[in-house]
């Protein structure tokens, strides 16, 4: 799936219209994503916050920003650093 892809879906799944600027915003946040793997993974509705009905809460910029940051730290662990 090409990128423009992800994208797209992530703004169906969530029936979200962004205004430009939201849409520039998001559009730099995904081009930020050095892999389509990770892309996919931040963009995934499983990924993401639900109410107790199970219902999923559409993300803000924010929330993206962490979801990302805990996907590539679990994908690309940093390694110990060496004892002295």
């Amino acid at each position: 799936m090409s990128k423009s892809e992800i994208m797209n879906n992530f703004l169906l799944n969530y029936g979200w219209s962004p205004t430009p600027d939201e849409k520039n915003h998001f559009e730099h946040f995904c081009d930020g994503i050095a892999t389509q793997e990770v892309l996919e993974k931040v963009l995934d509705p499983k990924n993401h916050p639900a109410f107790e009905s199970g219902r999923r809460i559409t993300p803000n910029i924010a929330t993206l920003y962490s979801i990302r940051d805990s996907m590539v730290r679990a994908l690309y662990p940093k390694p110990p650093l060496p004892e002295e």
